[in-house]
């Protein structure tokens, strides 16, 4: 009976592992529950004492909170797969020497799981019998899904963080030329409406990339969100005379509309809930 109970908690909780990793990175729907709750609970920390050891230590630090974030969710899936891998293992005697066929201990039954899901496959023990022999097989396809999947998540995850540094970097560059004339910089930063549109579907299916920070604040994104917020808000009452026609900021307003839905916000109150969304994910020096 004990056995069975082991078996059947390992099963679900590979079941709950493999289904955080696959939303969170194929479902383009946002993060898996478990990725959620580790992202955002880093990010909280990391908000209240990043800052605070800057100022103490006088080095930056901010630029290695995104990497620490996925590094710790990467390990989480693997720890995770692991342990449910070993506790089905552990459920009966499913593993032997190869040379004395003396039954595994735990130490090599980690071992064995630990190099199925590398799809290494090499170990002192092995399977019992045909029944183990096949889990074996699931562990090493499963490990090969989360491997493959993992490295192109993350690739992925870097791709968009280096747009959305580009695309920070233009608005600030842009909106500084002439800071005082709102209908100028409007102009200015019209053109990058289909970048801002590609950067928040992104962000949108994935908002991984909100927890890279730089070092640099002229690339900061979710400063280059508020900035692009500040402009269409201040724009709104010179529209009428703005050299640049309605049709050509559609792409902005509509970007910020989503965003600010991704925050929760009310969606009638699109610039508002864009900058809340930056606010929520800019962290102060």
């Amino acid at each position: 009976m004990g056995g069975t109970v082991l078996f059947l908690a390992g099963a679900l909780l590979v079941v709950f592992v493999f289904y955080d990793f696959l939303r969170t990175t194929i479902s383009m729907a946002g993060l898996g529950p478990l990725t959620f709750g580790i992202t955002y609970g880093l990010w909280r920390l990391a908000c209240r004492w990043v800052p605070l050891l800057e100022r103490r230590f006088g080095a930056g630090m901010r630029n290695m909170i995104g990497p620490s974030i996925l590094t710790v969710i990467a390990l989480n899936w693997i720890i995770l797969h692991l342990a449910g891998y070993v506790a089905m293992f552990a459920a009966g005697r499913s593993l032997a020497k190869a040379d004395t066929g003396a039954a595994a201990t735990l130490l090599e039954t980690v071992a064995f799981v630990g190099a199925s899901l590398s799809t290494l496959g090499a170990s002192i023990v092995e399977p019992t019998n045909g029944w183990w022999d096949n889990l074996s097989m699931v562990a090493a396809v499963n490990g090969m899904v989360v491997l493959t999947l993992s490295v192109s998540f993350i690739l992925t995850i870097l791709q968009i963080t280096t747009a959305a540094r580009t695309f920070a970097l233009r608005v600030h560059t842009l909106t500084d030329l002439e800071p005082d004339d709102t209908a100028r910089q409007l102009e200015r930063i019209a053109p990058l409406g289909p970048d801002f549109c590609s950067l928040v579907t992104q962000i949108t299916a994935s908002p991984l990339p909100g927890v890279f920070v730089p070092n640099d604040p002229s690339m900061n994104f979710p400063a280059a969100i508020v900035r692009v917020c500040d402009v269409l808000e201040r724009a709104e009452d010179e529209l009428e005379r703005s050299r640049t026609p309605r049709h050509r900021t559609a792409e902005l307003e509509r970007a910020t509309a989503v965003l600010g839905r991704l925050a929760g916000h009310d969606p009638d109150a699109s610039i508002a809930g864009a900058m809340r969304w930056a606010r929520e994910h800019d962290l102060r020096r």
